[in-house]
């Protein structure tokens, strides 16, 4: 627990004349300050100059706490050198994780132009193949034509050739009928 601000500022007081506590004569050096107006005897009036030394010595207190303060925040608190060294330390962590995300994306993005690079040397040899076969489809184009024609020189051959055919069965029939018939005298 905390001492009360009273016993501090007693326990931290220069030393004092009681005969110096509400004269008129004080000077205003810190040597001769009298303690804190909880300190002093209440006296049933005080004059002007004894409020003003009062005041002046409350405030003077109330700044040696606000210091004291200070100081204990300083003493207990980390030191200026220990946040900059934890700072410098939190900086230099997220630097190396910088750097480790940086190598990170940089290896994806070299992966991903090899890919690019694969897509692109296949597209190049879809788009010969493409051309090639646009070729053949005009080569067959011309083709189609000449198969067309074909069929009509085939067409026209078989009819031929059914034409000499029957000529030729004709042909036998008439040549088995006279055979027929030549048999036929020779045997009677």
């Amino acid at each position: 627990m905390k001492e009360p601000y009273f016993s501090i500022a007693k326990r931290r007081m220069p030393p004092c004349e009681p005969s110096s506590v509400g004269s008129s004569t004080s000077s205003s050096n810190f040597g001769n300050i009298s303690p804190p107006a909880s300190v002093i005897p209440i006296q049933k009036e005080l004059s002007n100059d004894q409020v003003d030394e009062l005041d002046h010595q409350f405030k003077f207190w109330r700044d040696v706490k606000a210091q004291e303060e200070k100081l204990e925040a300083m003493e207990t608190g980390p030191s200026k050198e220990n946040v900059l060294e934890n700072e410098k330390s939190a900086l230099e962590e997220d630097v190396k994780k910088f750097h480790a995300m940086i190598e990170q994306l940089e290896g994806h993005m070299m992966a991903m132009e090899k890919g690019l690079e694969t897509m692109v040397a296949e597209k190049e040899m879809i788009c010969v193949e493409n051309e090639e076969l646009k070729n053949r489809v005009e080569d067959q184009a011309n083709n189609a034509r000449d198969a067309e024609r074909m069929k009509r020189e085939v067409l026209t051959l078989e009819r031929d050739i059914e034409n000499q055919r029957n000529r030729w069965e004709e042909k036998a029939w008439t040549s088995t009928l006279q055979l027929g018939m030549t048999t036929r005298i020779w045997r009677s």
